[in-house]
């Protein structure tokens, strides 16, 4: 019945089966997981679509490059973009937003933040630390050593004191996504729709990074 659903939904036979799957698969592991972390491809497709489709939350981390920049309006308003598939497939779907990564203090990163925030200030996260800030990733050269060591940032930080300020700035970002998730849970199905506090954040004015 979900296949047929979804098929209706311009997402051929195929796809909608592939999707069904994926809710089915998740239904199964939900009473052995306390969260699901799905990786989707940079730019919305039909897999992103699945994905969301069966998702209660939904970020973006955005580079501050120009062809990311540029990308951020289809992410939400294009044909696969959030918009759509809250309207056609996942009502209960909360969008938290866009959270800048890999961010780095240059002239040139400064100028990409500005543009961000005056295309899409509403849809950045606001920082808990700082009401007139929004929620960022710094780059970190730990999490490549991580990565190359095959450990979580939180193992290198344990052993080397340089490496914890990069964990404390993760933790950072982590802490605030969580108590989001959280809000999702406490509400439960159907707490997605646009415009409530926490979905679509109110515009922030700052523009450092």
């Amino acid at each position: 019945e979900e296949a047929n659903i979804l098929a209706r939904h311009d997402f051929g036979e195929g796809r909608a089966r592939y999707c069904a799957n994926m809710r089915h698969l998740l239904r199964v592991v939900t009473p052995f997981v306390d969260i699901c972390l799905i990786d989707c491809p940079p730019l919305p497709d039909q897999r992103a679509v699945c994905a969301e489709a069966n998702a209660d939350a939904m970020l973006s981390p955005i580079v501050l490059s120009r062809e990311a920049l540029d990308s951020t309006d289809d992410l939400i308003n294009g044909p696969h973009g959030v918009r759509n598939v809250r309207a056609r497939l996942n009502p209960a779907l909360r969008f938290f937003g866009l959270l800048p990564n890999m961010v780095e203090d240059t002239p040139l990163q400064r100028a990409q933040a500005r543009v961000l925030q005056a295309q899409m200030g509403a849809w950045l996260i606001p920082d808990p630390r700082d009401p007139d800030g929004f929620l960022q990733m710094p780059r970190l050269d730990a999490i490549a050593q991580a990565q190359a060591a095959g450990v979580s940032v939180l193992d290198i930080a344990w052993r080397d004191a340089a490496a914890r300020p990069a964990w404390r700035a993760m933790r950072h970002c982590f802490d605030a996504i969580a108590l989001r998730l959280d809000c999702v849970a406490a509400r439960g199905p159907g707490a997605g729709t646009e415009g409530e506090p926490g979905v679509n954040p109110v515009p922030v004015e700052v523009v450092r990074v």
